[in-house]
């Protein structure tokens, strides 16, 4: 398996990024998807930074963005 980090392994592997992609009708290359995991990897990289480590460090991010929105949410379960 392909690493980002050291400590971070992936769990999808080209092959099943080209067969998913398959049964919908579009064909990849091995490269292609390969790019393909990569921006999956980055984007979701991405989320976890801005959404949970901001906050936990104290900085101001998307998760205090999206405090009033869960707080809606959490009044309409109760309803």
């Amino acid at each position: 398996m392909k690493t980002i980090h050291e400590d971070l392994k992936r769990s999808i592997s080209t092959s099943q990024i080209i067969t998913h992609f398959k049964k919908r009708g579009v064909e990849l290359s091995k490269s292609d998807a390969e790019r393909y995991l990569n921006l999956l990897y980055f984007l979701a990289k991405q989320v976890v930074k801005q959404n949970f480590i901001s906050s936990q460090n104290g900085t101001s991010g998307e998760s205090e963005k999206l405090e009033p929105y869960i707080k809606l949410k959490n009044q309409n379960k109760q309803l």
